[in-house]
């Protein structure tokens, strides 16, 4: 290849600026040591690392004639493949400034890869660009004079594929007369041009031309426009996982009873019970976390805090699960009244444990239970109503009244509750026989706590 044009030189305000320019070939009286680099790029990333020319010392024009062998083989070379052309000038002592840049694609229009020579615009003080698109195209044609060159281009390349009439004589001619037309808009313009040659390939003394090609490039593949959302239903989705059951089975039996009274968490797990306790009441534990809390709840009693993060361990549709949670709530150290009202909650349908929850609020003072007033009138809807109702009939009344009976006089503390009293139901209060008068007024009282309930 071979660079045409002439360099513009800086002016005289930038060789104050930087003396070092009147030492680089920019300012010889000869042509400067100039070399080339060359890189293939493919949407803007560089596939091999960049060759250059060898050092040659050039006296009126620069002209390599030099072979560059690139990193890349034809078959990994994309379709959008581009060689970048940098020329480099020497600065100074390991330092090189760039003279200009040009980049052409590696394939054309139709996808042959390009052959015979090319002259390309140089884009002065810049390196190639090797981006998509890039901004220093070899190939332009915004002038008249490069129109005229890209036109006379295409004919030699048609001339050169074999669709025109081959005449010597005449080709000769024709030919002297494109170099001096080329020459002649060359000179005409502010620009520099690389002239390069792409190999031609030969086989049996005949050329032939490198296609690019994909395996079923040509067939066209669906896009749908508007994606369509479609259900394929899951037969398992709703399914108990098997896997999760045995090992909950396996975590929970009786056997592992007796041997998780004396387990004592070490330092670690010690830490990360404690961050489980501190948990607030709408996080959601983890599988491993519940396990965690069931296997050390022999260790937890003492713990108030702990009482509705082991509840919300146990799984109450396993009998034997539900029945040791309850046997272990009447050994648990008491929960504080406050933190009961999170057990009258829509997690804790078990009615044992909501009568425990009572059972904490009726150590409370009538001062302390107006507080929570609000929080204790949107229990209402969790709780069971038919329950409630066969509770007050009058032939169920009577056992209730033996019932408490017999709680009141097992001498229980009252900040101790036991099991047992657990899992008897609230006795009911007693009143003395209604007179006329009193009958309205409860009649009154019982309409204004009904409206009162509706409205919340």
């Amino acid at each position: 290849g071979s660079l045409e044009g002439k360099r513009e030189q800086k002016s005289y305000k930038a060789l104050l600026e930087d003396p070092m320019l009147k030492f680089s070939g920019l300012y010889q009286e000869t042509c400067s040591d100039l070399y080339v680099t060359c890189q293939v790029f493919a949407e803007g990333k560089p596939l091999a690392l960049p060759v250059r020319t060898s050092y040659k010392a050039f006296s009126t024009r620069w002209n390599w004639n030099e072979w560059l062998k690139l990193p890349v083989k034809y078959p990994d070379l994309p379709r959008n493949a581009q060689v970048a052309l940098t020329i480099w000038d020497v600065y100074g002592p390991g330092k090189a400034i760039p003279v200009g840049g040009t980049t052409v694609s590696l394939f054309g229009k139709y996808g042959m890869f390009r052959q015979g020579m090319h002259d390309l615009k140089v884009w002065p003080n810049v390196e190639a660009d090797g981006s998509e698109p890039t901004k220093t195209p070899g190939r332009t044609s915004s002038t008249v004079s490069e129109d005229q060159m890209s036109r006379l281009a295409k004919l030699t390349k048609s001339h050169r594929q074999g669709h025109m009439v081959k005449v010597d004589w005449l080709d000769r001619l024709t030919f002297r007369e494109i170099e001096m037309i080329n020459e002649r808009e060359k000179r005409s313009s502010n620009f520099m041009y690389l002239m390069i040659e792409f190999r031609c390939v030969k086989c049996d003394d005949k050329e032939y031309g490198i296609v690019y090609y994909e395996k079923d490039g040509d067939e066209s593949s669906p896009i749908l426009t508007s994606p369509e959302i479609v259900k394929i239903p899951d037969p398992q989705m709703s399914m108990e996982n098997l896997v999760e059951s045995k090992h909950h089975k396996l975590a929970r039996s009786l056997r592992s009873g007796p041997s998780d009274h004396d387990l004592k968490p070490n330092a670690t797990t010690r830490d990360q019970l404690n961050i489980i306790v501190s948990y607030p009441p709408t996080k959601q534990l983890t599988y491993e976390e519940q396990d965690l809390v069931w296997k050390f709840r022999y260790y937890l009693t003492h713990q108030e805090k702990a009482l509705t993060k082991f509840l919300k361990c146990v799984n109450w549709d396993l009998p034997q699960e539900a029945k040791q949670a309850l046997e272990l709530l009447g050994k648990w150290k008491p929960m504080d009244v406050e933190d009961s009202l999170e057990l009258l909650s829509s997690h804790f349908t078990n009615p044992t444990v909501r009568r425990y929850a009572v059972a904490r609020l009726q150590q409370a003072d009538d001062e302390d239970l107006l507080m929570y007033l609000l929080q204790l009138v949107q229990a209402l809807k969790y709780e069971n109503f038919d329950d409630i109702k066969n509770g007050l009939e009058p032939s169920k009344r009577d056992s209730q009244g033996s019932m408490s009976e017999t709680m009141t006089t097992s001498g229980s503390n009252a900040s101790e509750i036991d099991s047992s009293q657990i899992m008897s139901p609230i006795p009911p209060v007693s009143s003395p026989p209604l007179t006329s008068k009193t009958k309205e007024l409860a009649e009154n009282e019982n309409l204004d706590v009904s409206h009162t309930i509706y409205l919340v």
